[in-house]
């Protein structure tokens, strides 16, 4: 068994670490390199994140990327965000509970927002990571992440995978 380390692997280690609260301190390196210049520059199976908000906080777009000790690169977007603290309130939560319930769901199963159905549940809350789409002429995978609050939808982020050529 090899110790080298999927590309999937990375993107997985690198999310649960960052909702463990151990990705907090890294430069974001990438944001106008190219792919060939990243590669060059990171280390092996190396995991770097971005995340842009909007003013409330509801609405979020993200970016992973991930390069593991063969240069192999995999992206990975993120767009979307929950329901309006207003309805929220109405539900009698708010988007820190919500948010603590996905860093529970990301730490318990760290493999989500990848190429396989994902489920996961508390006593108030439900998460769900489904594949809708697989693109295999480019080798890339769409999935919706849902999270539902005593069954109703709260949180939605559409996913893309993909590989990075350098």
């Amino acid at each position: 068994m090899s110790d080298q380390l999927t590309p999937q692997d990375v993107l997985s280690k690198g999310l649960q670490r960052t909702f463990e609260g151990k990705n907090l301190e890294r430069p974001l390196i990438f944001a106008t390199q190219d792919a060939t210049t990243l590669m060059s520059s990171l280390g092996s199976d190396h995991y770097e994140d971005m995340f842009i908000g909007t003013f409330d906080n509801t609405k979020t777009i993200g970016l992973d990327v991930a390069v593991t000790s063969t240069k192999v690169m995999l992206g990975r977007t993120y767009n979307g965000g929950t329901i309006s603290v207003e309805e929220l309130s109405k539900l009698g939560i708010d988007k820190k509970s919500v948010n603590s319930f996905l860093g529970q769901t990301i730490v318990a199963k760290p493999w989500t927002r990848l190429n396989e159905d994902v489920k996961y549940k508390n006593e108030l809350f439900f998460y769900e990571y489904k594949v809708t789409k697989r693109h295999p002429l480019i080798n890339a995978i769409s999935g919706e992440e849902t999270i539902f609050y005593n069954d109703q939808p709260v949180a939605l982020h559409i996913v893309t995978i993909s590989p990075i050529e350098g």
